[in-house]
């Protein structure tokens, strides 16, 4: 089985490692890609996460 991963992050956290414990049991038999934003995405994002230091409002932040 071939299986592709596209992390939003390339931070190691909650979600993260509960993609480990998902993908543990296939592993052995299938191929596995995985791909982390922004690194391997295209550049509508780096990945600065400056929207959590600002409120949900409607703030332009981003460029």
């Amino acid at each position: 089985m071939k299986i592709t991963v596209i992390n939003g992050t390339e931070k190691h956290g909650v979600t993260y490692r509960l993609k480990e414990i998902f993908l543990e049991r296939f592993r052995e038999k299938s191929e596995i890609r995985e791909f982390y934003s922004p690194k391997d995405c295209p550049a509508f994002c780096s990945g600065c996460t400056k929207y959590y230091a600002v409120s949900w409002g409607r703030s332009k932040i981003c460029s």
